[in-house]
C-alpha cells in the first residue's frame, strides 16, 4: 500500500496567495521537497488551485484589519477542515484560533515582522489604546508561543524575542530565490534611472529622494525615479503633490503595483536601487527583500545607513550608506554614483556576488525543510 505524502498547510488571512515569502519560497520549496502543501490565503478566485505543486484555497475577503481579526475562528476552521498533518501561522490575529483547532497537529509560528514595535508607530490605532495593544499581543503571543510545535523567524533580528518563548527557533532570511539572477550588466542600462519597488508608504522614504533629486536638478545632475508599489490614496496624493511642487513631472514615473517578476524586470532596466527607509520599528528587524533584489540586478544601492543594512549592503560593500532623513546626503551619494559609473559597477558586482555566495533563498530552504522533518517525518 502507497504511504500517504504528509499534508502541511500554510495559514493567512491579509497575505496574498502570491505573497513571496509566502508562496514562492517556502510553500514552493516544501513542495519541490515532497511535502502535500496547502496555502490558504487571499486568491482572486474562490475555486481552488494547483500552482507549482502548491493547492491553494481562497481565503474569505476581509477589507479592514478589525475585520480579518473577527474573521479569524473562519479562517482557521477552514484551515481545520484540510486536516493537515502540520499548520505554519503567517498572521499574529490567526496564531491562537488555528491553535484551538489544529487538533493536535503541530503550529508552526513564522514571525515576518517586530509585532510589538508595529503597534507602538500604528496609525489605525488611536494613541491611548497602542499600549494595551502592546500589552494584550504580548501575552497572547507568549501563551501561544509555548502551545507551538517551533517558531520560524524572517530575520537573526527578530529571534532572540523567541529564543527566550521557546527552545525551537529557526531564522529562515527572507532572501531571494537565485532564480530571478538577472542576465547582463543593467548599469549600463539607464544608469541615471533610480528604481524603488515596494509599498510606498512615507516610512520608506521616497519623499527625501524626491528632495534628493530637486537639488541635483538644480546642480544640471537630472536622474529619473521609476517607482512601482501599492500606497494609501492619502500618502500617493500627498507623493504626487510633491513631484509636481518640485516640478519633477517629467522625471518620476509611477508603474502601478506589479507582479513580481514584472518589478524584477523594471529593475534590470535601471541603473541605481534606493533604499532610504526611516528608521522605525520594521528597519531595527530587518533588511526588506528589495535589497537583495537590487543586489542580485548588480545595482549599485543608495542605502539607510541604519544597522540592519549595514549588516547586508555595508558587508558586500554594494552601495553608499546615507542618513536617510537628509535629502543633501542622499543626493550626493547619487551624484557619487552617476558620474563614477566605474565605481557604480564595481559596488554593483560586488552585491551580485553577495547574494550569489550568501543572502539568496537556495541557501535558507534546507533549514525549513529539516525543521518539517524533525516534526512531522519526511514528505513519504
Amino acid at each position: 500500500m502507497k504511504q500517504r505524502v504528509a499534508r502541511v498547510c500554510h495559514v493567512c488571512s491579509g497575505h496574498r496567495a502570491d505573497d513571496d515569502r509566502v508562496f514562492d519560497r517556502e510553500c514552493a520549496s516544501l513542495a519541490e521537497f515532497g511535502y502535500d502543501v496547502h496555502l490558504l490565503a487571499a486568491c482572486d478566485s474562490s475555486e481552488t488551485a494547483r500552482v507549482r505543486g502548491v493547492t491553494l484555497h481562497g481565503a474569505p475577503h476581509f477589507a479592514t484589519r478589525m475585520a480579518r481579526f473577527l474573521g479569524s475562528g473562519v479562517v482557521a476552521r477552514m484551515a481545520a477542515e484540510l486536516r493537515a498533518d502540520l499548520y505554519h501561522v503567517h498572521e499574529p490575529q490567526l496564531l491562537a484560533p488555528v491553535i484551538r483547532q489544529a487538533r493536535g497537529a503541530p503550529v508552526i509560528w513564522d514571525v515576518h515582522e517586530p509585532y510589538l514595535g508595529y503597534l507602538s508607530a500604528s496609525t489605525w490605532l488611536l494613541p491611548p489604546l497602542r499600549a494595551l495593544a502592546r500589552f494584550a499581543w504580548d501575552k497572547v503571543e507568549r501563551r501561544s508561543v509555548r502551545r507551538c510545535a517551533a517558531v520560524v523567524a524572517a530575520t537573526e533580528w527578530l529571534a532572540p524575542r523567541y529564543r527566550e518563548m521557546h527552545e525551537r527557533v529557526v531564522v529562515a532570511a527572507n532572501f531571494p530565490r537565485l532564480v530571478w539572477q538577472a542576465d547582463g550588466d543593467a548599469c549600463e542600462q539607464r544608469h541615471n534611472a533610480l528604481v524603488y519597488t515596494g509599498n510606498l508608504e512615507r516610512n520608506r522614504g521616497v519623499l527625501q529622494v524626491l528632495h534628493a533629486m530637486s537639488l541635483l536638478s538644480h546642480r544640471g545632475i537630472n536622474v529619473t525615479l521609476d517607482l512601482s508599489g501599492p500606497s494609501e490614496p492619502s500618502f500617493f496624493q500627498e507623493l504626487e503633490a510633491t513631484v509636481r511642487r518640485l516640478a519633477l513631472e517629467e522625471q518620476v514615473r509611477y508603474h502601478g503595483v506589479l507582479r513580481h517578476c514584472e518589478a524584477i524586470a523594471l529593475q534590470r532596466k535601471c541603473g541605481i536601487g534606493v533604499n532610504t527607509s526611516l528608521p522605525g520599528a520594521g528597519t531595527a528587524f530587518g533588511c526588506p527583500v528589495k535589497m537583495f533584489e537590487f543586489m542580485l540586478a548588480r545595482l549599485p544601492v543608495v542605502y539607510s545607513d541604519l544597522p540592519t543594512f549595514q549588516a547586508v549592503a555595508g558587508s558586500a560593500n554594494a552601495g553608499i550608506a546615507v542618513d536617510p532623513e537628509r535629502p543633501e546626503r542622499i543626493a550626493e551619494a547619487i551624484e557619487r554614483l552617476v558620474i563614477d559609473r566605474q565605481l557604480a559597477r564595481q559596488l554593483g558586482a560586488n552585491g551580485r556576488r553577495a547574494v550569489q555566495d550568501c543572502f539568496n533563498w537556495d541557501a535558507e530552504s534546507p533549514k525549513l525543510a529539516d525543521l518539517y522533518v524533525d516534526l512531522i517525518g519526511a514528505p513519504a
